[in-house]
């Protein structure tokens, strides 16, 4: 895995979304409307890549698009790990696999419990991780 490096003032900002295997709708309802409380300079350096449910990819498009931020959506990406690496920052669900990638990748991630998970795995997961560091 290539170190961790942020993003200079001048670089573009990579920010990946994701939300397991199905996409998940609340990062479609939640993201696109704090993306749109940057400054116009934190939006023009914004590169996102956000997996959606086909049903949000029009509205979410439209979202950052009205926001001036560049974005690449998709249903499914075939090359997640690949998108992780690239990524200077994470949003995401706490299952197990994710965060194992995310770990070993070492990648800063905001990560979002599935509320309904079975005996509540994810918020365990996620407080672990950040009790961890």
């Amino acid at each position: 895995a290539r170190p961790y490096r942020p993003a200079a003032p001048d670089e573009p900002f990579n920010l990946l979304v994701f939300g397991g295997s199905q996409g998940a709708r609340y990062f479609s309802e939640a993201v696109p409307p704090a993306i749109d409380q940057l400054t116009l300079n934190q939006r023009a350096r914004l590169r996102i890549v956000q997996q959606c449910r086909e049903e949000d990819l029009a509205e979410v498009r439209n979202a950052y698009a009205a926001a001036g931020v560049t974005a690449e959506l998709q249903t499914f990406f075939k090359d997640l790990p690949e998108r992780m690496a690239n990524a200077h920052l994470v949003i995401g669900r706490a299952g197990a696999s994710s965060i194992a990638e995310l770990t070993v990748l070492g990648r800063p991630a905001v990560l979002v419990p599935l509320p309904h998970a079975v005996d509540n795995d994810q918020l365990r997961n996620a407080t672990r991780i950040a009790d961890a560091g």
